[in-house]
């Protein structure tokens, strides 16, 4: 419902909402969907995004690049990164959207399993266009719901998070 909303900003979000649990089959979680993509329309990283010209911001973008492993061979890393928006004329950033519970755990304990993930994808998005990626967030939108003007994970380090990637892609 979020990517939704990102690409045609004016829409209901009760109706995106309603829609997208038909679509995935949890039609008893409309509600909670609605709030939320509410929720997560409303942080700082989302405003920003819809702040940019629409030829700056792409949804779930699938990306695919090939690497190499620690026994000669070669592999791919492939996802749908859920935001990529273009921060200059030679930069992006990208984010991640999840509804993970917090159950009271700092930001940084809920990212820290998708930093490796978040660096694959900003190593993706480089191959795939050229541009570096110097920023890479992941906005956790039942944190942004429970706790307003919170659910932003900026990495403090994309490169250290695309390294992280690598070894751990090339290795397996």
């Amino acid at each position: 419902a979020i990517q939704r909303m990102i690409e045609t900003p004016n829409l209901d979000i009760d109706l995106i909402a309603r829609d997208e649990a038909k679509k995935h089959r949890v039609a008893d979680n409309v509600d909670e969907n609605a709030r939320l993509t509410s929720a997560s329309l409303r942080s700082r990283l989302l405003q920003d995004a819809l702040s940019l010209n629409p030829a700056d911001v792409w949804v779930e973008t699938p990306v695919a690049v090939p690497i190499g492993t620690t026994d000669g061979s070669t592999k791919t890393i492939e996802g749908r990164v859920d935001l990529i928006y273009r921060k200059s004329h030679e930069t992006l950033g990208i984010a991640d959207f999840k509804t993970d519970r917090s159950f009271n755990r700092p930001i940084n304990e809920m990212a820290e399993p998708y930093i490796a993930q978040m660096g694959a994808y900003a190593y993706a998005v480089q191959m795939a266009t050229g541009f570096a990626v110097t920023e890479a967030s992941i906005l956790f939108s039942r944190l942004a719901a429970d706790e307003p003007g919170n659910g932003e994970y900026r990495l403090p380090d994309v490169r250290a998070a695309i390294e992280l990637a690598l070894k751990l892609a090339s290795s397996q």
